[in-house]
């Protein structure tokens, strides 16, 4: 995602973000086209800005095939209603079709990507949340869906270690990002930083932020959980934000995720050494320098 100040004289800023997942619409199109939408919108309000609208760009294989228009008319109809719900209208787009290779003398039509490019307007540029860690003794909290059972269908995690691309990837809760849109614009002056939850999981989402420059910042991080600890850092599909603030601040947050209605899990802080010490309930199991795993 990208914050870009007008050439104009004024305080607002435009938010752009861009997102694609073609697995999650091959696992299942109509709720894959809903969370491609919600995962870009996602990204644009967690830098504070007011999401506004979206254009597509729509990457399908051989429509004359009935699976392949299937799949597309499923996915445009989980883009539209995500667009509904998120009042995110969709502004203009196109369509590449007949994306197919040939493998072993068999033709294989490309997975059905939609990619999305969500933009929002802010309405002073330096008030933008930033995406990485600010200062050493910061807290890291995660917001949102940060109880929910695991789920690692259609992850990087699956498909790297495992080499497989299957699952259920279940339903994406707009009401909850629509929580997670109102948390954030309420808090949003006592943000530090704003890191959404998505390829990679929740242990990319936390170590990213943390991959500015040369002068790293470390992290100890206590993640608690009652499912498989790979399941919980590895899980793309829940709806979460990784926040860091000021240890003053920590009721005033955790006051307003109640009010909102969304989690909210303390797993950390930000250090001065170039070190991530990662506990899964309470046990280390990484520990190793941060410049080495960017």
């Amino acid at each position: 995602k990208w914050v870009v100040r007008p050439e104009v004289k004024t305080k607002k800023g435009i938010a752009i973000s861009s997102d694609g997942n073609g697995k999650y619409v091959y696992l299942d199109p109509y709720e894959g086209g809903k969370r491609v939408v919600a995962e870009s919108v996602r990204n644009i309000y967690i830098t504070g800005a007011k999401p506004l609208a979206i254009t597509d760009c729509l990457n399908w294989g051989n429509p004359e095939n009935p699976e392949i228009m299937w799949q597309f008319e499923q996915a445009t109809k989980g883009m539209a209603d995500a667009c509904q719900k998120l009042n995110t209208p969709v502004i203009s787009g196109n369509v590449s079709l007949y994306n197919e290779t040939v493998l072993s003398d068999k033709r294989v039509n490309v997975y059905p990507t939609p990619i999305v490019v969500a933009v929002g307007v802010l309405e002073d540029v330096e008030k933008a949340i930033p995406s990485f860690y600010q200062k050493e003794g910061d807290l890291i909290a995660i917001v949102g869906q940060v109880d929910e059972k695991p789920n690692i269908s259609g992850s990087e995690y699956l498909q790297e270690v495992f080499g497989v691309v299957a699952g259920d990837i279940g339903k994406t809760d707009l009401e909850v990002e629509l929580k997670l849109m109102e948390f954030i614009q309420k808090s949003k002056d006592m943000l530090k930083s704003a890191h959404d939850v998505s390829d990679g999981g929740l242990i990319t989402a936390l170590l990213e932020p943390a991959f500015k420059e040369e002068n790293f910042l470390g992290l100890d991080l206590d993640i608690s959980t009652k499912y498989r600890p790979d399941f919980e850092l590895f899980d793309q599909l829940r709806s979460i934000v990784v926040i860091s603030f000021d240890e003053k601040d920590l009721l005033g947050l955790q006051e307003i995720a109640q009010q909102v209605g969304v989690g909210f899990k303390l797993v950390g802080k930000t250090k001065k050494e170039d070190n991530l010490s990662l506990k899964i309930n309470g046990e280390e199991v990484i520990n190793t320098k941060i410049s080495e795993l960017k």
